[in-house]
């Protein structure tokens, strides 16, 4: 797996400037069978995907041909991130469907969701439950 850097610091492989950006922001990672990976870098370091009519934050995304990518507030072109990689490299970009309602490809950051330990009742037996 070949592994690239993107953000504001100079010694990135791709230099953004946007205020909106880390100095080290994201990372792209080129994977043997030639998917190309973009992961956050840190929690401050946003990633959103657009595929279709659905946008979502994403720690890790496997990147499609019809995606687009934004970090920070900035939109990267996905031929962009391929050019980071030399032709021969082999990168493939597919388009995947993903199941309803669940894209395979899209690890969401870790929710901070308070988990609710008051009894609730059992809609089919109505057993009341912990």
């Amino acid at each position: 797996m070949r592994r690239k850097t993107i953000g504001q610091s100079a010694d990135n492989d791709l230099v953004l400037s946007q205020p909106s950006i880390e100095l080290q922001h994201a990372t792209v990672e080129l994977a043997d069978d030639g998917s190309i990976y973009v992961s956050s870098t840190g929690p401050q370091a946003s990633i959103w995907l657009v595929r279709g009519t659905h946008r979502q934050r994403a720690q890790r995304v496997c990147l499609c041909l019809d995606d687009r990518l934004f970090l920070g507030q900035e939109e990267i072109p996905i031929a962009r991130l391929t050019a980071l990689f030399e032709a021969t490299a082999g990168a493939r970009l597919r388009h995947r469907k993903a199941a309803p309602g669940k894209p395979s490809t899209v690890q969401a950051p870790a929710a901070r969701t308070k988990r609710n330990t008051s009894p609730r009742r059992n809609p089919v037996t109505g057993a009341i439950e912990n």
